[in-house]
């Protein structure tokens, strides 16, 4: 196929009859473009400039990153955005052959609206960066470490790996390389090793934050979190949250700087001076004689000193399990696993990176990369789908090593926005880190087995010789399969070993299918833990599938308390319907840590150490309640009746009988190509793809909610939009005022349920709800499918409705 990069807007051309129907509407719909032309001559305003790059092939790609740093390559679009530093670089780039148009979003983003950044320069002793307050800066992230290791001093120390190139030069400037290392140091044995670096590009403000968040985490959960407990008495983090800490303090003055700051290379006073740390590593290593190039990779392999203290602190703590010969493969049992997290794009990343050809141990990398990328919804693909370069950091633990590697690129931008850091980078991304931790052990097996979800034990304290259930789902099919599919198998067992460590394959005890036998990709299992031959005290309980490939998978716990009744009080009492009176079945109550369940009648008693506490109280189809400052005392019983609010639907619709009120933009429509069930559902864009730079919603009639508790949303949906970049925007606004966004979906190809719960303003009287889809200028896809929603709420809505109910009945 051609390509046309003169268009404005941008289809996907999956046949004629798309573009025919796209043009005839394109006349009655605003767009709005990058403004800006295709450049014949080198552009007039300031350099740097941030552009687009359309290419025609691949080769063109392979030579643009071999002059420039690669931020992101869309092959649907077939273009790459560079940054181009000055006249010499535009010349070279576009003696390639391919056309060249600024990007004027990213160039107003990086140098009009961080021009203030520029002149609030970050000096030594800031704890967080200037207009970025939740990243810390260099010296913010060693404080940090001081205090985990000043709290946690059995946990955790800092290990000096080497010095800077700063430092190298002058010993009063520059900074140490500091690791971060996180184990139970009293166990003291052999352990698999999780080595993550961050802030090799100095720019990427996102990612040693997300690490550094990642150890406290850890260490704060320590106690409370069987996971993390084992993880940390079995295991080991090491961190080096600062690969690069010269460039991060250019950086941090708003500068997008990526090498370090070598003054050997281009000029010594030059913002374009230093190496790119990230192909300055030692596998493939590739020469370069543009020393000012944003890739150029140091004088010679290892020659800068972080890369240099880096592999050899590598090399010291992984033994080397792969062949001399690249096609050799690293053994299936090789322990540990290595993680480089750079900015931006959404991806997780695997070897090799020099080459297009698959690494020898592909199948196991793909896997494990794919369910990565399960938690965080990256797109997951090989390095060389992103970009070929030698000398990288995950060729090299891999290819000297054997190790297996991967590479997270997070987010959407260097300078990334906190509240998209806090809303999303940060807790999706923490869920990948602990699936990596899980698996360290054996990162070339487990991926490849069955997970496990909704592990729960109930009740979790108990007294010698009574029961416990435990319940859960394995599941063979966690993975993102946005590129490429992965295949499964069915569960064929899952095991439960107290206090037995998995690995060792002792004391395992068999668990039940729920439907009689394990003959799915995804089955619910159940079983009874017996205290009898249990000591006083803390257990954790294990559980781990495996698949019909004798697979097995990443390992879950669990906490099972044996107390005695002299050591804890007794809360109980009787969970009903707040409506009709009736008890309720299987009511979650949580408090201190420990968890039960109600029985049919809503009953309910449950050991608790004692506390005085938030009493957490959940059911399905009833509103969730807190109950707080709940007294719990030792050997004494407390007594705590609960109403529970039933929700009802107040407003429904399967997309099966036409509009239903709703209001839909252009081209917002109802189709049958696609459907949750059973065959109608909306969509922003039917029969093409959606355009660029569109801002276009679907919008309900007002919606009676007086006298709600609370109110709960759902819908099925289909989110097939640039992951990252263009978003489905699900809002809500209450008696006309503004609209509130209470969640957001972006690269979720497949069709999905989603449920928010919604707080109700005081004496709020009606709601609006809308779907809204918002895209940037860059890549578009099928676009956003809306399906069976239901709202609920509680309270009288919820009465009216009952009271409706047993009129009809024939009651008084």
């Amino acid at each position: 196929m051609s390509y046309n990069p003169d268009l404005i807007i941008i289809v996907s051309y999956r046949n004629i009859m798309k573009v025919l129907i796209f043009l005839l509407l394109f006349s009655s719909f605003t767009v709005y473009a990058i403004d800006s032309e295709i450049l014949n001559e080198t552009p007039q305003s300031q350099s740097p400039w941030i552009v687009r790059v359309y290419f025609e092939s691949q080769q063109q790609v392979q030579k643009l990153s071999e002059i420039t740093a690669l931020w992101q390559v869309n092959q649907d679009q077939r273009f790459a955005v560079v940054m181009i530093e000055d006249e010499e670089e535009f010349k070279e780039i576009q003696s390639l052959g391919v056309k060249i148009r600024i990007d004027t979003p990213l160039q107003n983003k990086y140098f009009t609206e961080n021009k203030n950044l520029k002149s609030q320069n970050s000096t030594k002793g800031a704890s967080v960066i200037n207009g970025f307050s939740c990243y810390s800066t260099v010296e913010g992230t060693f404080a940090r470490m001081d205090e985990m290791v000043a709290n946690f001093p059995d946990l955790t120390e800092i290990i000096d790996i080497g010095d800077s190139w700063e430092k190298t030069v002058d010993s009063g400037s520059g900074y140490d390389l500091k690791v971060l290392k996180i184990t139970n140091k009293n166990i003291i044995k052999e352990k698999p090793i999780v080595f993550i670096t961050t802030a090799i590009h100095a720019r990427e403000y996102t990612t040693a934050e997300l690490a550094t968040r990642f150890a406290e985490y850890l260490l704060a959960q320590y106690q409370d979190n069987s996971d993390v407990r084992w993880m940390l008495d079995h295991q080991e983090i090491q961190l080096l949250l600062h690969t690069n800490p010269d460039g991060r303090k250019k950086a941090e003055t708003g500068i997008l700087w990526r090498k370090n700051t070598n003054q050997a290379y281009c000029s010594p006073t030059s913002n374009d001076r230093g190496a790119d740390l990230n192909r300055n590593y030692p596998f493939l290593w590739q020469n370069s004689n543009d020393q000012c190039a944003q890739v150029f990779p140091g004088a010679s392999a290892e020659s800068e000193p972080e890369i240099d203290a880096v592999v050899a602190h590598v090399k010291n703590i992984y033994a080397d399990n792969r062949g001399e010969l690249l096609t050799d493969v690293a053994p299936d049992d090789t322990p540990g696993v290595f993680l480089d997290i750079h900015s931006f794009s959404q991806l997780i990343l695997w070897p090799w990176g020099f080459t297009s050809n698959d690494s020898p141990n592909v199948a196991q990398l793909r896997a494990f990369g794919r369910r990565v990328a399960f938690f965080n919804s990256y797109t997951p693909e090989p390095i060389s789908d992103l970009t070929i370069a030698k000398g990288s950091s995950v060729d090299t633990t891999y290819g000297e090593l054997g190790v297996a590697s991967l590479a997270f690129e997070l987010g959407t931008a260097f300078f990334q926005d906190c509240a998209t850091f806090e809303a999303s980078i940060f807790p999706d991304n923490l869920q990948a880190l602990l699936y990596v931790s899980r698996v360290a052990r054996t990162p070339y097996i487990a991926p490849l087995g069955p997970d496990i979800e909704n592990l729960a034990i109930v009740p979790n304290y108990i007294l010698t010789n009574q029961l416990a259930s435990i319940k859960g789902t394995a599941n063979d099919d966690r993975y993102n399969h946005s590129h490429g599919a992965q295949s499964t198998n069915n569960i064929q067992k899952v095991d439960m070993y107290i206090d037995d460590l998995p690995w060792l394959q002792q004391g395992a005890q068999v668990l039940n299918a729920n439907d009689g036998s394990f003959d799915q990709v995804a089955e619910i299992f159940a079983g009874t833990i017996n205290s009898n031959q249990l000591a006083n005290g803390e257990h954790i309980i294990y559980t781990v599938a495996t698949d019909d490939d004798d697979k097995q998978g990443a390992i879950y716990s669990q906490f099972l308390n044996i107390v005695s009744s002299n050591t804890v009080g007794t809360l109980n009492g009787r969970v009903t319907n707040a409506i009709t009176g009736a008890g309720i079945d299987a009511v979650q109550l949580s408090i201190n840590h420990s968890v039960s369940l109600s029985n049919m009648g809503g009953d309910y008693s449950m050991l608790v150490p004692p506390v005085t506490d938030v009493l957490e109280v959940n059911a399905e189809g009833f509103a969730m309640q807190m109950i707080d400052a709940v007294e719990i005392m030792q050997q004494q019983a407390t007594h705590q009746d609960i109403q529970l609010e039933p929700f009802c639907s107040i407003f429904t619709d399967d997309i099966e009988s036409g509009s239903n009120g709703w209001v839909a933009d252009s081209f917002w429509s109802i189709v049958t190509q696609q459907s949750a069930s059973p065959s109608h559902s909306w969509t922003d864009s039917p029969n093409l793809d959606y355009a660029n730079n569109i801002n276009t919603a679907l919008t309900s009639a007002n919606i009676d909610i007086a006298g709600a508790m609370s109110l709960e949303v759902g819908f099925d949906h289909l989110c097939d939009t640039e992951a990252g970049f263009d978003f489905g925007r699900v809002e809500v606004n209450f008696d006309n005022s503004s609209w509130q966004e209470i969640m957001t979906c972006s690269g979720q190809p497949i069709w999905q349920h989603a449920t928010r719960s919604v707080p109700v303003p005081a004496n709020a009287q009606q709601m609006q709800m809308r779907f809204r889809l918002t895209s940037d200028g860059f890549v578009t896809a099928d676009g956003w499918y809306i399906d069976d929603i239901d709202i609920k709420a509680s309270g009288q809505p919820c009465r009216a409705f009952f009271n409706d109910t047993i009129y009809a009945n024939g009651f008084e």
